[in-house]
């Protein structure tokens, strides 16, 4: 899914740094802080909800719009993501049309980082 959704992204005009696990995620972040952050809830070593929470917690972070990717469609799994820190919640299989709205809506709406 990483390919299609990075492939989507790049053509729809985003710059694209994927990766395929949670440590990675959060080194990625500090590195260069994101304008958006979309975040699979099942990626390996650090799941979604823990890249979350820890990159919210980053000075300057706490803007950054996070969207949870997951397939779980229960409404404790919605609320858990609320409770980490995510700003949305897309349920796979992913409307990549709807993803690409709900990305512009953020990223338009988002404030500038501290």
């Amino acid at each position: 899914m990483v390919e299609l959704l990075t492939a989507f992204l790049s053509r729809a005009g985003y710059e694209v740094d994927a990766v395929d696990n949670g440590d990675d995620a959060v080194q990625r972040m500090k590195a260069a802080a994101p304008a958006i952050a979309l975040l699979d809830i099942e990626m390996p070593i650090k799941n979604g909800y823990d890249v979350a929470i820890e990159v919210k917690r980053l000075p300057g972070f706490g803007r950054i719009p996070l969207v949870a990717l997951t397939a779980h469609d229960k409404r404790h799994d919605w609320l858990r993501t609320i409770e980490a820190g995510f700003t949305s919640y897309v349920v796979k299989p992913i409307d990549f049309l709807a993803l690409g709205k709900l990305i512009e809506t953020l990223c338009a709406n988002s404030p500038e980082q501290d």
